[in-house]
This record gives C-alpha cells, structure tokens and sequence, in this order.
C-alpha cells in the first residue's frame, strides 16, 4: 500500500467530525453482568436499583441502651426512681417485643442486676423506626452512574451482595508509523486510565501497509473503538487513512483542529476508528476533542466539561474556522498558556497541567481573560 504525498486539500470542521464519529459509534445497548459489590466501586450501573424492603425491617436501637416500655418511666423522677424491666440491646439491633423506647446506658442506675431511671421518657426516644434508613423503593443508584462509596454501603444495608454493571469499554490502541514504544505506553497509560476502558494494544509490522488493514479488520468483532496512533499523514510511511479506506470507511481525514490536522475518523463494520497524530501535543488535542467524546458516548455517560475557573496571564491566538487545542500551566486561579504548535518542548508538555479548547468561531482569548478550564496531567 502506497500513500501519495498530496497533503490536505481542505479540512473537515470538528463538528462535523464528531457527528460522523457518533454515528459510527451507533446506538448500543451492551450486555449487562453481575459483579460482587466489593468488585463494584467504580463502575457504571446498568440499570436504576431501588430499595427492595424497609431497612431497618423492624424498629432498631438508635444506640447502646436498655430496651423497654415507656409506660414502665411514666412518673419516674429523681425522688420517685422507677425499676426496669426489659433487657439491653445493641446499637442497630431490633427492639425486644413490646419495647418502644431505648434507655441509654448513662440514665441507669443499677442496684444488683436491674437498672432503675429517675426520668420519664417518650415512646420512641432512642428508636430508629421500620424504613428509617431506607424506606422500601427508596432509589438506590440510577442507570449510568458511576459506583461510589455511598451506593455501595446503601446497597449493602438493603441486603444486596452484587449488582448489575456495564461491561468495559473494549478499546484497541494499533501503533502507526514512526510511533517510538514510549509513545505508544504513554497514550496506552492515558487511556486506561479512563474508568470504563478496558484496553488491548494490537502488534502489527511495519513493513507492508497491507498489515495495517488486516490488523484493523481482526480486531474490529472483539473492539468498541479502535484507535491508531501515529501514521496518519501523507508521508511516504504513514499507512493510517490507506489501510482504514481498505478495511472499512474513511468518513473524513483531515481536520480544522491546531494541533492535529492530520486525524480522521470512520468505521470498519459497526466498530469506530479514529486516526490519531503521533506527535505527542497533536496526540493530546485528538484526545480531548475525539476520542473523550467517542468513550463517553459509548458508555452512555455525558461528555466531561471543564472543571476550573481561570484567568489568562497570556494570550492565546486562534484563527477563525479552526478549533484550538492549548495546553495550560495552572497555578492558583491563574493559567499561563503553552505555545500551540508543534514545537512545544516535551519538557514544557510535561510541566502543562490543563487544557483548553477554544471553538472554532473565536478568535482566541486576551491576557487576562477569565475562562473554564480541564484540569489535565500529562
């Protein structure tokens, strides 16, 4: 397979970009499985989980005490002290048989083996009702969300051992042209460490672009996206976009982003691909504008937006038409932007701890603009 060195003709907007790619991601509806709760922490709920029964089921001590009738109080004072019945109960433990309030421990007074009170108390005191906690169909988690540790202690209080989650996103990262193995570790490690990303990194030779089509069209069955990661020019070498237009559909290549002009993105069968610049900061900007997007959508998620609230110490310059990837060096509420081209030194990447994307009907931000930024760790 031959790339002929013609370059770009014309650039696709990132808008339309991103509705080819969310076509080619389709609308699914994966398989849901059942996980152990203690396997259960951070992943999405396959579907909204109500509480089945009251909890506590029956009336249940507030705390450590005596567990007795208030009628046995009625009239006790410091000089009228009233003896127990009953017995001791444990905090979370339900109530003894007509037993409707518990005594806390430091309001008895004991001569032998039975505690006497010298006040009255109310039906009630010291009682956590049927359904205190969680009353029955009382919303548990909601389809989507993403399992914490309050979800997993109120599933676990209704009596649930595991629940039902979305699988992982099955994600095949392929090496192209001239990407060194750092690279490739690098945007292996970035992808990973999305929570829904279960990755699988496909080996294909580099001598014959035929390679690149038929590792695209094996791992497709068995991937939800797939990615290519370098190779995606027009050099010589670079066999991204040839080998996708002869294992599937090349919706566009070619995008209106800065950096990351040289990406694409189209289909093999339903599964979608994404051609990603190997250079590291082009890498960065086909991340947040593609492929963030295309996992969220996959897993049914809303897309992240951006979490902190800056002001510009520099300018930033964008052109009309072109969306603008910048990295930032956030310190406090101020952010000092990174030069957007492609000579930005690793070093300098590396010191960068944010992101913006500016859209591509602005023309940039002036010093001392106040914007929303992504906190972002290279």
């Amino acid at each position: 397979m031959h790339t002929t060195l013609r370059g770009f003709t014309r650039f696709t907007p990132v808008a339309t970009a991103l509705a080819a790619l969310r076509q080619a991601c389709g609308e699914r509806s994966p398989a849901e499985v059942s996980v152990p709760l203690a396997h259960a922490l951070g992943r999405r709920a396959a579907k909204s989980v109500c509480n089945a029964r009251p909890c506590p089921p029956t009336p249940a001590a507030r705390y450590d005490g005596w567990a007795t009738s208030a009628e046995c109080t009625a009239g006790a004072s410091p000089y009228n002290p009233m003896a127990l019945g009953g017995q001791p109960v444990e905090s979370g433990r339900s109530l003894p048989p007509a037993s409707n309030v518990v005594i806390p421990l430091s309001a008895l007074d004991w001569e032998g083996p039975t505690p006497w009170v010298q006040q009255e108390f109310a039906p009630g005191e010291g009682v956590i009702p049927a359904g205190g906690w969680l009353g029955e169909d009382a919303p548990l988690v909601q389809t989507g969300e993403r399992l914490n540790g309050r979800h997993l202690a109120l599933l676990h209080a209704s009596g649930r051992d595991e629940i039902p989650v979305l699988p992982p996103l099955r994600v095949t990262l392929l090496p192209g042209s001239g990407v060194a193995a750092a690279g490739l570790a690098w945007m292996a490690a970035r992808l990973t460490a999305h929570p829904d990303v279960h990755l699988e990194q496909a080996k294909v030779p580099h001598d014959e672009g035929r390679h690149y089509s038929d590792a695209l069209r094996t791992a497709a069955p068995d991937s939800d996206l797939m990615v290519i990661l370098g190779g995606s020019g027009w050099g010589a070498s670079d066999h991204a976009a040839g080998a996708l237009i002869a294992a599937g559909t090349c919706a566009c290549h070619g995008l209106a982003l800065q950096p990351g002009e040289s990406a694409g993105v189209g289909h093999v069968g339903d599964t979608p691909v994404i051609l990603c610049p190997g250079a590291p900061l082009a890498a960065l900007a086909v991340e947040a504008v593609l492929i963030r997007p295309a996992l969220a959508h996959l897993a049914g998620a809303p897309v992240p937006g951006p979490d902190r609230t800056v002001r510009l110490t520099g300018k930033i310059t964008a052109s009309v038409g072109v969306t603008t990837y910048t990295r930032l060096r956030i310190t406090g509420d101020q952010a000092t932007p990174l030069p957007t081209d492609h000579g930005l030194r690793l070093g300098s990447l590396a010191d960068s701890n944010g992101y913006t994307v500016i859209p591509a009907e602005s023309e940039g931000y002036s010093a001392g603009h106040t914007l929303t930024v992504f906190r972002d760790e290279v």
